[in-house]
């Protein structure tokens, strides 16, 4: 068997018009129609990172700010991590496409063992996602 046709994955791409936006929101709809607490986690996480790290991860700056990349990075991770979205989805979320959530999740895994502070911060918000997603 051909590795190439094996693992061949079709991904829709989505451009910034109504009309692929309305295709995304259903596939996204009819993926987690089983999970209606999703868009309010994504949501409650967004306003955790603004909390710790004080910058919303929707924002783009003029230029990369390490402060605004951070946030985004740690956005993605979370998001990630705690809904079932794919990478393709979760990029779509910002404005990003798949390979900067595949960046950010080796680089929040990297830098949370290697810088004290953002190790502190991915705890703080971790502690603050349970806390959510117990309630």
């Amino acid at each position: 068997m051909n590795l190439d046709t094996r693992f061949k994955i079709s991904v829709p791409r989505f451009q910034r018009s109504p009309v692929d936006t309305f295709r995304f929101s259903q596939m996204i709809r009819k993926q987690y129609n089983n999970r209606p607490h999703s868009t309010s986690l994504i949501e409650r996480i967004r306003e955790i990172i603004i909390g710790v790290v004080g910058h919303d991860p929707y924002d783009e700056p003029k230029g990369r700010r390490k402060e605004y990349v951070k946030a985004r990075q740690l956005f993605l991770f979370f998001v990630r991590r705690y809904t079932k979205l794919s990478q393709q989805a979760a990029g779509e979320i910002i404005g990003k496409d798949h390979a900067t959530v595949v960046h950010a999740e080796k680089c929040v895994k990297r830098f949370s063992i290697l810088e004290a502070d953002y190790g502190r911060q991915y705890a703080k918000i971790e502690t603050e996602i349970f806390k959510v997603i117990n309630q």
